[in-house]
């Protein structure tokens, strides 16, 4: 199983209605019960509903899984779907979680990376390494007073980097 991305951050800019969010979360669950009675590893499109499950902390959410009273009896798909203890855990699970917007979670990113916080494409790079090796990028050759004899250039993806990176190992002994 791969790392899974999405095609685009536009799709968690509107998660859809209470109604459409409570849906997906009920094919998350059924998915993910499935997968773990069959002990499968989700497919990529698998994974798309999975990564569409967004929690209970909305009052408009649980107020769908039970609503007869305040959290009082769950739905028949809740009751079917899950035993007692996974209800009680969905129940608790409402008081505790809190799903924040994507325009604030890019908000808080663009303050950390205005602050020199951003990911350390240095500490990607430097992890990206076999044993035995160092890896620096073709940036910071260009950079470097020293003469080091760098090996063949090779492009990197590297998680939490946006594109890829030119790195090129460098003899350290």
């Amino acid at each position: 199983m791969t790392d899974f991305q999405f095609a685009s951050t536009d799709v968690l800019n509107n998660l859809g209605s209470a109604a459409v969010r409570y849906k997906q979360n009920l094919q998350a669950l059924k998915l993910l019960r499935t997968l773990k009675d069959q002990g499968g590893t989700p497919t990529t499109a698998e994974q798309t509903i999975l990564s569409r499950y967004v929690g209970w902390g909305s009052s408009e959410l649980i107020n769908k899984a039970f609503p007869k009273s305040e959290l009082g009896e769950p739905t028949k798909e809740i009751e079917a779907l899950l035993n007692e203890d996974e209800i009680i855990q969905l129940r608790s699970s409402s008081l505790s979680a809190f799903f924040t917007p994507l325009p604030i979670i890019a908000a808080v990113y663009d303050v950390l990376d205005y602050l020199g916080l951003g990911v350390n494409e240095a500490a990607r790079v430097g992890a990206a390494a076999a044993g035995g090796e160092i890896l620096v990028t073709t940036a910071t050759l260009a950079a470097s007073r020293r003469a080091s004899v760098p090996g063949p250039v090779r492009s990197l993806e590297l998680k939490g980097l946006t594109a890829p990176v030119e790195v090129s190992a460098i003899d350290w002994r």
